[in-house]
């Protein structure tokens, strides 16, 4: 998954088709303005940081027939609101709104069918789109970013962060906060995060690489992949229908739980020390456990119907580490 290669060609091509057609072009400034709300319908949009404290809005469109487009601009005080007015059943064409605002603008945005693009903004960012494709770079707010059907890429972004989308995938890298991401058909990629992680999907994948902070990442059908983590809190790791495979990038010493209903759960430390009191449990008829060293004690009980087989391995009291399996096997590797 290369989000951010395919939105730049996107965007490339959009370019090109753009300055191949002859486009109508409007530009507009706005002064005093502290607040973007922005609802478009099936027009591209680029939101930049700009050096003046004026507002510079451009909209740039090739319709057929022209007369049935036509761009809004509402400035309400310290607000500007920003539309497209649509008419005909057959109107069709390119809409590409670019707005240069300060830093510190607030932005709102809605679009039924259309890209959004934002960078270098220091505000709260809330945005939601139907159908179309978020990228959002080196911004520092609080971020609320939804999709219907779409895909989302966010990079260097520092704060609050709340992304989701319903069908597509999401790229994250290279930020930091409180951040919570979920998908209900698409997979969850993340690199180089740091903060109190929340990712979950309904049916897809998560994929986490070299992240430090609190873990809680969850795949209802899907596979839970997370290299080279670093916990600075209590961590969990599940799958209903999919494997659960972690690997530490140090020795934890804070508590881990890894489960998983129908799959393989796994945790490998990565040739660190094991240490704290380690307990895994997997189905006796359906399921196996493999450790490096033998138990200090097993124990077999029921539940549902079925047997389970618990041992668990002595390396010190704490943390607390768990790995389950109903039906798959548990593993703990050096």
């Amino acid at each position: 998954m290369k989000l951010l290669k395919v939105f730049t060609i996107v965007l490339l091509v959009a370019v090109v088709v753009v300055s191949a057609q002859d486009m109508k072009s409007i530009k507009k400034e706005f002064k005093g303005i502290e607040s973007l709300e922005i609802e478009l319908t099936s027009g591209d949009c680029e939101i930049k940081a700009g050096n003046s404290k004026t507002v510079t809005v451009e909209v740039k469109y090739d319709v057929k027939p022209e007369k049935n487009f036509e761009p809004e601009f509402v400035q309400k005080g310290k607000i500007l609101k920003l539309s497209e007015e649509w008419s005909g059943r057959n109107s069709r064409g390119n809409v590409l709104w670019t707005i240069i605002a300060p830093e510190k603008t607030e932005i709102e945005f809605s679009a039924a069918s259309g890209d959004l693009s934002i960078e270098n903004m220091k505000t709260n960012i809330e945005s939601g789109t139907a159908s179309g494709d978020v990228s959002i770079e080196n911004c520092i707010g609080e971020f609320e970013i939804e999709a219907a059907s779409g895909d989302i890429f966010a990079k260097n972004l520092e704060g609050d962060i709340e992304i989701s989308t319903a069908s597509g995938d999401i790229e994250i890298d290279d930020c930091k906060g409180d951040i919570e991401i979920s998908a209900a058909s698409g997979d969850i990629e993340a690199k180089n995060l740091v903060g109190s992680l929340d990712m979950s999907v309904a049916s897809g994948d998560v994929e986490v690489e070299d992240c430090k902070g609190e873990f809680d990442l969850s795949a209802a059908s899907g596979d839970v992949e997370a290299t080279g983590v670093i916990l600075d809190g209590s961590s969990s790791f599940s799958a209903a229908s999919g494997d659960v495979n972690v690997i530490l990038e140090n020795t934890s010493k804070y508590d881990i739980e890894i489960g998983v209903a129908s799959g393989d759960a796994t945790l490998d430390f990565n040739g660190n020390k094991i240490t704290g009191t380690i307990e895994m449990t997997a189905n006796k008829k359906r399921g196996k456990i493999n450790a490096p060293f033998k138990a200090d004690n097993t124990e077999e009980y029921e539940k549902n119907d079925r047997t389970y087989v618990k041992k668990t391995f002595n390396k010190g009291g704490e943390p607390v580490i768990t790995i389950k399996t109903a039906s798959g096997e548990a593993t703990l590797k050096k």
